[in-house]
């Protein structure tokens, strides 16, 4: 066993090799990348636009647990996701504002009164994926006469 630049590296024998691993490293990936197994974990399975968080039984929040929060919504943000947070009680939005929550990407058109009131912004936001509705003469917006 030595010291090796922060950490400790071991020397392991399992009879017929001796195996280098260092802490906090991984050993080099045995496993084919272009497994089909592989491919099926990374294809997305689906469209994911919108989080909508159910805030209704949370009554108290730290300043751990509001960076955590900020920071998720942010790296959510970063790859098209939006977070939205439903059912927030008057204590919890008070703590938040009192920490500086609403600044940059996360901001208070974010929450909504309740989850289902968020839920109908994300449905109005991107609707979701379907056969076109059928028009009669009398559906017709000014657009289109």
């Amino acid at each position: 066993m030595q010291d090796a630049e922060m950490g400790v590296t071991h020397e392991l024998e399992d009879g017929k090799s001796m195996e280098l691993q260092s802490n906090g490293q991984l050993p080099a990936a045995k496993s084919d990348l272009d497994s089909e197994e592989t491919r099926h974990f990374l294809e997305p399975l689906t469209d994911v636009h919108s989080i909508v968080l159910d805030f209704t039984p949370v009554n108290f929040i730290d300043s751990v647990g509001a960076k955590a929060l900020k920071s998720v919504m942010k790296e959510y943000s970063e790859i098209g996701v939006s977070v939205f947070i439903g059912g927030c009680s008057r204590t919890v939005l008070a703590d938040l504002s009192r920490m500086s929550f609403f600044s940059g990407a996360v901001s208070r058109e974010l929450l909504f009164p309740s989850v289902h009131d968020a839920v109908l912004h994300c449905r109005h936001r991107a609707p979701l994926p379907g056969p076109p509705a059928a028009t009669d003469g009398a559906a017709r917006t000014p657009a289109e006469e």
